[in-house]
């Protein structure tokens, strides 16, 4: 069963400058806001983009790490929401943004493969990310998920098995609201781009993260979760420059044309010679 859509609502990003936990992917850190410039943020969207009766307010913070008090203070009174690494949460440090008006938590687990998970040097278990999804959806979050096809020692079958987890195949407890399908990048200055540069890493050419990603947007789909985004858009989502992987400004169309090449080839049959 497909979750109730949500009421739209206009997200003020707000970029931390990257998760304190260490790892391959991660790029480098960048200066994280100050109080100031986040409330001139959450009123400039206020003023410009949410006039009295349209749409309500709700402040992302993302590229975490977890917001200090300062800047969750900030963003007052409106719902907030958080993208960060499991290594990044612990069930307490939840429990205080809850009470502060957290209502959504994208857990960066990016796959739930152990072998993936130590070669990328994450911090964190697949037994950790699976608990602390468990915990978010006792806590009466809204959760979502983003899985990264293409890391080193991943496969199209690995992909394809965190899908699976995401859409409660697995554990229906693990079952997620939402899914973002970001095939790994190696940013400049990060340890996968000196993998990469390195020979020790292939990250996917464009058209395998087409396969890969389409196959992964079939499964979730077909379970009823939804896929907020595939692959990242220029702009504020890029939180560096790109030194090696399969970067396009509209993946997902890429993904959707390819999908829907497959419906009409199924739907067709065979068609005989010219």
């Amino acid at each position: 069963m497909s979750s109730p859509p949500r009421q739209r609502r206009i997200l003020v990003p707000v970029d931390l400058g990257g998760s304190p936990t260490p790892c391959l992917v991660r790029p480098p850190l960048r200066k994280p806001p100050d109080p100031a410039t986040v409330a001139a943020l959450v009123e400039s969207y206020r003023r410009d983009r949410a006039p009295p009766g349209g749409l309500p307010i709700e402040v992302a913070f993302f590229h975490g790490g977890l917001p200090d008090p300062a800047l969750v203070a900030a963003a007052g009174p409106h719902p907030l929401r958080l993208s960060c690494p499991p290594g990044d949460l612990s069930r307490s440090q939840v429990g205080d943004l809850v009470r502060a008006g957290l209502h959504t938590v994208e857990v960066e687990a990016l796959t739930f493969d152990e072998g993936v998970l130590r070669d990328c040097r994450r911090g964190y278990g697949a037994r950790q990310a699976r608990a602390l999804l468990r915990g978010l959806k006792e806590l009466g979050l809204r959760v979502g998920l983003v899985l990264a096809p293409g890391l080193p020692g991943g496969s199209h079958e690995q992909a394809l098995r965190d899908a699976a987890v995401a859409a409660g195949q697995e554990d229906p407890t693990l079952r997620v609201d939402f899914v973002r399908v970001l095939p790994a990048l190696a940013w400049q200055g990060s340890g996968l781009a000196a993998r990469a540069a390195a020979g020790r890493w292939r990250p996917m050419r464009l058209g395998e993260a087409v396969t890969t990603c389409s196959a992964m947007v079939d499964l979730l789909e077909a379970a009823g979760v939804p896929v907020a985004r595939v692959g990242l858009q220029p702009g504020a989502d890029l939180p560096g420059t790109v030194a090696a992987g399969p970067v396009h400004p509209d993946l997902r169309g890429l993904v959707q044309a390819r999908r829907f090449r497959a419906r009409m080839e199924r739907a067709l049959g065979a068609p005989p010679p010219g």
